[in-house]
């Protein structure tokens, strides 16, 4: 089931949110498990019985963990359940792999089913992970199996994260207290969320699909920024829509993004863009190998090692293993070589460093065959024998151009900044703020209705 479906927004949120006004405090956690086991058969009716499975062998084995003195005994049951979750991702993520291979071996003649990767499945295995480690470490007690089964299959959280560590969430979780300012708080951020994806995100999908038809270096380089904004806006609204559920129902959730675009290095970068991401791989892998305390040529190491399993995660394609490796090559440069020179440069001059590099990578992450890639990299840098500019990317410059200049000085805190002291100095401002978001809902519905909605791009991690 997609935010976007008339049967979340009409049936399944609107029920299950009038259904926890009946129940009492204690039953919150069960409405949610209940809900959310619906939420995910809606769409994997097979997998449900599946996530179930793994959320009652997860509790067990930390039921085990938390109870077992030996320590040596503790942690072979940690590395027993985290391989457990690392097998079952990479037989999901290389299942396709697996299948051609032992196809061209068998000359066609094998016959065999192809598994097809659950939903949300590198989302929830990081989080049993999480939770199995955070046991492990004593950093929560046994806060028994509603709140287990509550953190792993939360419905807000299941197909597309934000992967947030389980200490925390038990921490935000544990008493949920639904008050009128934290609904009303949620329900705003559900609508934002909800116009980045239809009006933004979906929009710019058209744009990059439309322009890069056109061969020219102009126009291979509005299409990258095209799917640059694309990609930002459709997960930026997902993680938006996504912590506004969890508030309407008294639940809280990590940010996961936090203007990125506005970032002055890489490194910055990685601190806003999917943080909860970026700080499970630091918290659960790139730590506990050492981190940066070691010598350098283990940091270098852990770096790398830290950066080839983003790739990998985000999918099985040459092309997130060549993304992930050239990001850990720009922060080890960053950090080596670069880190006391930016903090020289201009802003706006580490704003555009930033911006260009990041910009590139979506190019590797978004080429998976390796021809598309030559093709489009070779117009960007002269490589190819291309015109500078056609009357088409011409066309696109001059209709999108300042629509992209203005989402992107919206999108920095500096613009949201200046409209909201404008904004704040009418009279009447909460009644034009509850009028204004109206609008904005009515917009987004008679968007969908007319357009439908695209398939939230990071389903298929």
């Amino acid at each position: 089931m997609s935010y976007l479906s008339f049967s979340f927004l009409c049936l399944f949120l609107p029920i299950t949110f009038c259904l926890q006004f009946v129940l009492p405090s204690k039953g919150k956690h069960l409405l949610m498990i209940v809900s959310s086991l619906m939420f995910y058969a809606w769409g994997e009716p097979l997998y449900v019985f599946g996530l179930i499975a793994l959320c009652a062998l997860t509790y067990g084995l930390g039921k085990w963990i938390t109870y077992e003195q030996d320590e040596r005994s503790r942690k072979q049951l940690l590395w027993l359940g985290c391989i457990a979750c690392v097998f079952l991702l990479f037989y999901f993520k290389f299942d396709d792999v697996l299948f051609k291979w032992i196809w061209h071996l068998s000359n066609g003649q094998a016959d065999m089913e192809q598994w097809i990767m659950p939903l949300g499945c590198s989302f929830v295995l990081f989080s049993a992970i999480s939770y199995l480690s955070d046991i492990y470490r004593r950093r929560v007690s046994d806060c028994g199996w509603l709140m287990t089964f509550t953190y792993l299959t939360f419905f807000p959280k299941l197909l597309m994260g934000p992967i947030m560590p389980y200490h925390r969430f038990v921490k935000e979780n544990q008493t949920v207290k639904l008050t009128m300012t934290l609904m009303e708080h949620g329900a705003r951020l559900f609508v934002i969320g909800m116009a980045q994806k239809l009006l933004l995100a979906d929009h710019f999908a058209v744009v990059a699909t439309q322009i890069r038809l056109d061969n020219s270096v102009l126009g291979v380089w509005l299409a990258s920024i095209a799917f640059t904004l694309q990609l930002y806006f459709d997960f930026a609204g997902y993680s938006m829509m996504a912590n506004g559920i969890a508030n309407m129902f008294g639940y809280r959730l990590m940010e996961n993004f936090h203007h990125p675009y506005h970032a002055l290095s890489i490194r910055d970068f990685w601190h806003r863009w999917h943080i909860s991401l970026s700080q499970w791989f630091r918290d659960y892998v790139y730590i506990p190998l050492g981190g940066s305390r070691l010598g350098r040529m283990k940091y270098v190491r852990n770096l790398l090692i830290v950066w080839l399993l983003t790739g990998l995660w985000h999918g099985t394609s040459w092309n997130f293993l060549l993304w992930g490796f050239y990001y850990a090559v720009i922060l080890l440069i960053e950090s080596l070589f670069l880190k006391h020179f930016l903090r020289l440069l201009p802003k706006f001059m580490c704003w555009c460093y930033t911006f260009f590099l990041v910009n590139l990578g979506w190019v590797l992450f978004a080429n998976t065959d390796f021809s598309d890639l030559l093709y489009q990299l070779s117009h960007m840098f002269f490589l190819a024998s291309a015109p500078l500019f056609s009357s088409d990317s011409l066309y696109y410059l001059q209709t999108y151009g300042s629509f992209f200049l203005l989402v992107l000085l919206i999108g920095v805190p500096y613009g949201k900044l200046f409209i909201t002291q404008i904004y704040r100095r009418f009279r009447y401002h909460e009644l034009i703020d509850v009028i204004l978001f109206s609008l904005l809902l009515i917009l987004c519905f008679s968007y969908l209705i007319a357009n439908g909605y695209q398939t939230f791009l990071y389903t298929q991690f």
